[in-house]
């Protein structure tokens, strides 16, 4: 069954397209776009559809329309509107990304609240170690931004205090465009083969910010 994300998604692209079908975006259907995103709720993924839109069709907008569009898109406006459309209404939406096909056949593979903070003593760049998905590039993002900045991965990851956090990816969905940010929250439940971490973990088992960003990632 489709996400009520991916579902919203969809429908705003089905939008945007009606509007091509005579051919080009009138000021009043441009007018619309930016009145809807300015009073009522824009989502992160129909920013970026907006932004997509606007970068590949562009040469079908009236003069006038082209450049009001561009420059909601490029101010930085359409982004700050955005919120994260939610499953379930609450302000920050859990998301759990699906066991892989691989791990969902082992029946010793379960989800299982891990327990310990963000960081022990810091990010470091030895903390992060790799587990059963194949995402040593992701892994290995995090050694480096450890070794070179770990200020941004603090930055990155908000702890709310309640067991869970929000990580915060920047997302580039037209090239030539500012990135916008894609906010996930994630809590520690995560997935274990009998007692230990089935993906990402951290050197000390008590460590958890690799595992969150994993997830988050994943989710």
């Amino acid at each position: 069954m489709p996400s009520k994300i991916g579902t919203e998604g969809n429908q705003y692209l089905a939008k945007l397209k009606r509007m091509l079908a005579d051919g080009h975006v009138t000021s009043a259907e441009a007018a619309v776009l930016i009145h809807e995103a300015q009073t009522g709720r824009l989502s992160q993924v129909e920013a970026n559809y907006l932004a997509g839109f606007v970068d590949q069709h562009a040469d079908q907008f009236d003069a006038d329309v082209k450049a009001k569009l561009i420059a909601f898109v490029t101010s930085g406006e359409a982004e700050r509107l955005a919120v994260l459309s939610t499953e379930t209404g609450r302000a920050r939406p859990l998301k759990t990304p699906a066991l892989t096909v691989a791990s969902s056949k082992l029946r010793s593979v379960h989800w299982e609240k891990q327990v310990g903070r963000l960081t022990v003593d810091g990010f470091n760049l030895d903390d992060p170690m790799q587990g059963q998905v194949g995402d040593c590039y992701l892994i290995s993002s995090m050694v480096v931004v450890a070794r070179a900045r770990p200020d941004l991965l603090q930055k990155a990851i908000v702890d709310h205090g309640d067991g869970t956090y929000t990580v915060t990816y920047q997302s580039r969905p037209v090239r030539g465009l500012p990135t916008v940010p894609v906010e996930v929250t994630v809590d520690t439940t995560i997935a274990k083969r009998r007692s230990k971490p089935e993906y990402a973990s951290a050197r000390n088992p008590k460590e958890l910010w690799p595992l969150i960003l994993e997830k988050a990632y994943a989710a």
